[in-house]
């Protein structure tokens, strides 16, 4: 007898074979349903019965499978399996369960094949069980199999929703305030050096492209990442892209070395879409050698911890260089971090936007300029405001010789 597995089974060998070399284009309703009847003629079935399972597998062929109607609901903009029958998504902020399920780890390690033919070039073995790809839509999905991953292979999807487009937006969604987006657009504008930093689904991302909107159309931008994520309207950009090494150990692309290429491509502003080793020295070099009004976005839970993450990954670089000189370009180099969190209602909101001062004993001092105060929850819902700290920045001054209108009101609270 003849089962809804078998059915499924013998339609995704023959979809998979006969329609892989197609793009999503060609996968029109005629061609799949020909090769459907050809399997149920062969199974000797009436497909009526089956419409359901051939949905179904059609939905493995495209690259999903039943992740499919997760990709497509906008309200949903992150997905996580854990496993064959565990699975997760981020909707409104909050991570909740879905009942969403594969038929099997089989069905399971297919999907996750599928999602590898989408990326040419990525591979995910035993040698390199973890793997960070984009999706055609800008969506980044990280894979983790055994050995690294206990259980099977684990699937992250951040889904590229640009939902959010100006710092207008950003507002009205809580994420900061007007005198904030007039201070971070005039400071993008005036060529200031920022540091984003936050915890990995903060909003750094989102927030470094929209503030990327404030840059000159004229401009020219180089964008270093090891995962297309970033996207900026500027005509003028290059995008680089770090690539792992092959089999054999060889043809890899570190961020370094696109980094120290950038700076022969005559870049106006250099945009470093994550640091997390000797780049940081790089980078380092490059602002302080009149590469200002770039971008860096790292991991760090304060405005001062970014600056120590910053100072000890550069030396990472392995170079014989003090580290007082490092402090020293640090706080030369970079001049305002703003700290950005998701908050327990599920709000990306800025914390804290603070200017880089001198060098102090050990650290690079910060003057925070405004910070994020809670003052409770109402339905749900974090209140509080964002409050000048009544430190007028020495960048201001900087920020109206090159026009800007920034007056020092701005920052009384």
């Amino acid at each position: 007898m003849v089962t809804p597995s078998d059915v499924r089974d013998a339609l995704r060998r023959r979809l998979t074979h006969d329609l892989n070399a197609l793009d999503r284009g060609e996968l029109h309703q005629d061609a799949v349903h020909d090769v459907m009847a050809e399997v149920y003629a062969n199974l000797g079935v009436d497909g009526g019965p089956y419409e359901q399972v051939a949905r179904e597998v059609l939905y493995d062929v495209i690259g999903f499978g039943p992740l499919l109607p997760l990709m497509t609901d906008p309200s949903i903009t992150e997905i996580m399996v854990n496993g064959p029958s565990a699975v997760f998504v981020e909707q409104e902020g909050r991570s909740v369960q879905v009942p969403v399920r594969f038929d099997s780890p089989r069905h399971l390690r297919y999907i996750v094949r599928r999602l590898l033919h989408l990326a040419p070039g990525k591979r995910l073995d035993e040698t390199s069980p973890m793997v960070d790809l984009s999706l055609p839509d800008g969506s980044r999905v990280n894979i983790a199999a055994p050995p690294a991953a206990v259980g099977g292979p684990q699937i992250t999807i951040r889904k590229y929703q640009r939902t959010l487009r100006s710092l207008e937006a950003l507002a009205q969604v809580g994420t900061l305030d007007e005198r904030i987006a007039r201070f971070l657009s005039a400071a993008v504008l005036a060529r200031q050096t920022l540091l984003l930093s936050g915890a990995a689904g903060s909003g750094k991302t989102t927030l470094a492209e929209i503030l990327g909107g404030s840059i000159q159309a004229d401009d020219r931008l180089v964008v270093i990442e090891d995962t297309w994520e970033l996207r900026f309207p500027q005509p003028n950009q290059v995008r680089l892209l770090a690539r792992a090494p092959n089999v054999e150990g060889a043809g890899g692309i570190t961020i370094g070395q696109l980094f120290r290429n950038s700076l022969r491509m005559r870049p106006d502003r250099i945009i470093l879409g994550e640091i997390r080793g000797g780049e940081a020295f790089d980078f380092l070099q490059a602002i302080t050698s009149g590469h200002r009004g770039s971008f860096g976005i790292l991991h760090a839970s304060s405005p001062l911890e970014a600056l120590v993450r910053l100072e000890n990954l550069s030396a990472m670089a392995g170079l014989p260089v003090p580290r007082d000189v490092m402090r020293q370009q640090v706080a030369h180099g970079v001049d305002i971090v703003v700290q950005i969190a998701r908050s327990s209602d599920g709000v990306r909101r800025i914390t804290s936007v603070a200017e880089v001062g001198d060098v102090a004993s050990d650290h690079v001092e910060v003057r925070e300029i405004f910070r994020f105060v809670p003052k409770g929850l109402h339905a749900g819902r974090l209140v509080g405001d964002f409050v000048p700290t009544g430190v007028v920045p020495k960048r201001a001054e900087a920020i109206r010789l090159a026009g800007i209108d920034l007056p020092d009101a701005l920052f009384k609270p």
